[in-house]
């Protein structure tokens, strides 16, 4: 088990960030220094936008609900603001 555990080495690939205006939040992280490195685009599976940011070799995906059919558009409606994170096995 010990040995399994050795040969596995996780690393983050990018942090989601679930956010109320995608447009704001792209002003805030420019002022924190990050790039944007993706345009605006759906998910219409999930119902929505995405951009993606990243400095220093940290990628950050900003989500923004679409609608009400959005699987995160009560999160966002009552304040709760999520995330998550997606890592790598290599």
């Amino acid at each position: 088990m010990k040995a399994i555990l050795r040969s596995l080495f996780l690393r983050i690939h990018h942090i989601g960030n679930l956010v109320k205006d995608i447009q704001k939040a792209c002003v805030q992280f420019k002022n924190l220094g990050y790039d944007i490195i993706s345009e605006k685009f759906e998910d219409y599976i999930q119902r929505v936008y995405i951009i993606f940011v990243q400095k220093d070799g940290y990628l950050i995906e900003l989500i923004q609900p679409m609608d009400k059919d959005s699987r995160v558009w009560n999160m966002s409606k009552n304040n709760t603001l999520g995330g998550y994170t997606i890592y790598v096995i290599n």
